[in-house]
């Protein structure tokens, strides 16, 4: 479970965990944000697959670049974030035992309507 923040470059951060994320720079404007990690944090940011860096833009809304604080960038993610169909991510997370094993599937229709249920409880809960 990761929790909101208003603070993008947090709620980034805090979407690649368990990764230790040692700064966020981010673009508004691009919706693009680079994030630097020490070199022995590089792979847990990025995921097997680069499930973890797909899943953590997804929530975010932002393109999300890793990089290790010695200036290396990975290898590419084997498929561009914009290129893949969200019932591509669904099954590719499904396939990496990051799923259950349950085969129901949630409509993007009901995910929208969740997030904002979500959002709400969330906005409500923070000005009590």
């Amino acid at each position: 479970m990761i929790e909101w923040s208003p603070d993008i470059q947090k709620f980034i951060a805090d979407a690649l965990s368990p990764a230790k994320v040692r700064s966020v720079i981010v673009s508004d404007e691009e919706r693009q944000a680079t994030v630097e990690v020490e070199a022995d944090q590089l792979s847990l940011a990025i995921g097997r697959g680069g499930q973890n860096v797909r899943l953590a833009a997804k929530l975010t809304g932002y393109r999300i670049d890793i990089k290790t604080i010695e200036g290396e960038t990975p290898a590419p993610i084997e498929r561009p974030i914009d290129e893949a169909t969200p019932e591509e991510e669904m099954e590719d997370f499904l396939d990496s035992d990051g799923g259950s094993s349950n085969d129901e599937v949630v409509s993007p229709e009901e995910e929208i309507a969740e997030d904002a249920e979500v959002i709400a409880d969330n906005t409500n809960s923070e000005e009590n």
